[in-house]
């Protein structure tokens, strides 16, 4: 019993020293809603903690998004496993004319952010240009599907 205590006081001041000894970021975004629009300008205290990456494709009319995670809370620094995160129909006819139009959005709003509420916390998923790429928006080896990636913040109240 006071092992398992020694242990959860260790891995609480662990993630609380995680967290708060990087540096705390002014961060400016403009919210994305889930029916598109796009709030003003928001700034908020944030702390980077992590990455987010998504594949998206259309499939026999269906909008099919896959996710992954890197998190600094996810003590293996590894990539969570690829999940879906979205099944829905669309009216977009095809994944060239969703690249298209999402690539257009980012040009148009590149500070759009969707705000997250997990674990406790509010986040938001900013998109990022990864290293060796000039857009958050790239094709799949195979051109059947595209990757988003983005930035994950947490929220400093």
């Amino acid at each position: 019993m006071k092992k398992k205590i020694v242990t959860l006081l260790f891995l609480v001041v662990f993630i609380t020293f995680e967290v708060f000894a990087q540096q705390t970021k002014r961060i400016t975004f403009e919210e994305q809603r889930l029916d598109g629009s796009i709030m003003g300008a928001i700034t908020v205290n944030a702390v980077h903690v992590g990455w987010s990456q998504q594949q998206i494709f259309i499939e026999n009319g269906m909008l099919i998004v896959h996710e992954t995670w890197n998190v600094s809370w996810d003590l293996d620094g590894e990539w969570s496993p690829w999940k879906i995160a979205n099944r829905e129909p669309t009216r977009v006819s095809s994944t060239r004319s969703l690249f298209d139009q999402l690539l257009y959005e980012y040009y148009r709003n590149p500070r759009a952010a969707v705000k997250l509420h997990f674990d406790g916390f509010q986040a938001i998923r900013l998109s990022s240009i990864p290293n060796g790429k000039s857009t958050p928006l790239w094709w799949s080896d195979d051109g059947r599907s595209f990757y988003s990636f983005y930035e994950v913040w947490v929220i400093i109240p």
